[in-house]
C-alpha cells in the first residue's frame, strides 16, 4: 500500500483523489459529494458515512424542492430572500441562478422571529415581485414600491 493510493468515495464509490478526499468521522468523500452537501452544515468530520448518505438524500429532496419552487416574492440585493407564499416556502442565497445553487428550503412555520435593521436617519423599504420565467429560469423581479 502507497503513501498516494487512490482511495474510493465511501458514498458514492467515486475516486476521492491523490490526496484521500475529504473526511468524514468512518470514511472519506470524493470532491462531487462533499459539493453536495448544505452550506449550513457546520463540519463533515462529525458525521458517520450512514449519516452523510442520509444527508445527500436529503439535498437531492431539497433539489427537487428547488426545481418546483415558484417565488412570488424576493427581497433583498446581494443576499435575497425568495418567498413561495402559495406553499409556505422561503430560502436566502446570494446565488443568482438559485437553482444551480441548491441552497436549504425552509417552510414558513420554522421561523422563530425577524429583525429589521435601519441604517442611520434612513429607511429604505423595497417591495419587489417575482415571476418565474417559462424556461425555469429565476426572472428579474419588478420593484413595486420604494419608500425613503
Amino acid at each position: 500500500m502507497a503513501l498516494f493510493d487512490r482511495k474510493s468515495c465511501d458514498v458514492c464509490g467515486g475516486k476521492t483523489g491523490l490526496m484521500g478526499g475529504k473526511k468524514v468521522k468512518d470514511g472519506r468523500l470524493c470532491s462531487d459529494c462533499a459539493k453536495k452537501q448544505s452550506p449550513y452544515l457546520s463540519s463533515r468530520k462529525n458525521f458517520t458515512v450512514e449519516e452523510m448518505k442520509a444527508h445527500l438524500d436529503d439535498r437531492a429532496a431539497n433539489q427537487e424542492t428547488i426545481n418546483a419552487f415558484e417565488p412570488t416574492r424576493t427581497i433583498g440585493s446581494s443576499l435575497k430572500l425568495y418567498l413561495d407564499d402559495s406553499r409556505g416556502l422561503w430560502f436566502l442565497t446570494k446565488s443568482r441562478r438559485y437553482q444551480d445553487s441548491n441552497p436549504d428550503v425552509f417552510s414558513a412555520d420554522q421561523i422563530l422571529g425577524a429583525r429589521v435593521d435601519i441604517e442611520k436617519g434612513t429607511r429604505v423599504e423595497t417591495l419587489e415581485r417575482a415571476v418565474p420565467a417559462k424556461d425555469g429560469k429565476p426572472a428579474v423581479p419588478a420593484k413595486t414600491k420604494e419608500v425613503t
